[in-house]
């Protein structure tokens, strides 16, 4: 098994080196139809690509990137890799961004989203397996569009998140304990400042979790798809003639006040 040393050491094994980087970047694009709640002014800029071993992610709108420190790794792996269990993850995930809402403003905790979960775990997936980090997918759609497709109607504000750890033969370091992979990608977003505001904007309600990993080079993703969730839309028709008026309907839920209609 693998000999780790995670906080900052950068000493070198006499035999293969695991590399670490993590990555995040956050997207923050209003769509709304239907509300246009004030919004904190972004502290999230672009920032260089790392020092090799480098990892370089398609230009966000809003990028923060962070570096996870060094690890040394001895032999190769011995055993197969043990496949995530999703769902658990998810439910880790979902209990660390409600503990870090409470501690931060005492915020009203976000609910799962089974619906922006699935277009977050499709855009988690796509990017381990093309090894890639960005809001765009490989057809160009970015967060709203992506959920929109999947049936989504609320806004969606999303963070991605981005982890390997492998051999210097590029073989991966076997994972031990993914929840712990989980863990670590939600202090590193709560230590990005753009991220950060993501997620502890008290209007999101509820969350959708993407949790992806390769088990051919050790890719690890993370993607959070916030949403503010105020209205229930009635279904709207696919086709329209030219020039015909379509009606959008809906109801506004208990609770909500002030609606603005954009």
């Amino acid at each position: 098994m693998p000999r780790k040393k995670r906080r900052g050491s950068n000493r070198l094994a006499p035999a293969l080196l695991g590399i670490i980087v993590g990555v995040a970047i956050f997207y923050n694009v209003d769509f709304s139809p239907l509300f246009n709640a004030a919004r904190a002014p972004e502290s999230a800029s672009a920032t260089p690509a790392l020092s090799p071993p480098q990892v370089v992610a398609s230009p966000p709108l809003n990028a923060a990137q962070t570096r996870v420190p060094i690890a040394l790794g001895v032999d190769s792996p011995a055993s197969p890799l043990k496949p995530p269990d999703i769902a658990k993850l998810r439910g880790v995930m979902l209990e660390a961004i409600n503990r870090d809402r409470a501690e931060n403003g005492g915020l009203a905790p976000v609910q799962l989203d089974d619906l922006a979960g699935t277009a977050g775990q499709m855009h988690a997936e796509e990017l381990t397996t093309a090894g890639y980090l960005s809001h765009w997918n490989q057809q160009g759609l970015v967060p709203d569009l992506r959920y929109a497709l999947w049936g989504g109607k609320d806004l969606d504000m999303e963070n991605v998140y981005s982890y390997f750890q492998r051999y210097s033969t590029g073989a991966p370091v076997p994972v031990d304990d993914f929840a712990r992979y989980v863990r670590e990608a939600e202090v590193s977003l709560m230590n990005s400042p753009g991220h950060r505001a993501n997620i502890l904007r008290p209007e999101h309600t509820h969350v959708g979790i993407g949790i992806a990993y390769n088990p051919k080079d050790g890719e690890f993703r993370v993607a959070q798809e916030f949403l503010n969730h105020y209205v229930d839309l009635d279904v709207l028709r696919e086709t329209a003639l030219p020039g015909e008026t379509l009606v959008v309907a809906g109801r506004v839920l208990p609770g909500v006040s002030n609606p603005l209609i954009n």
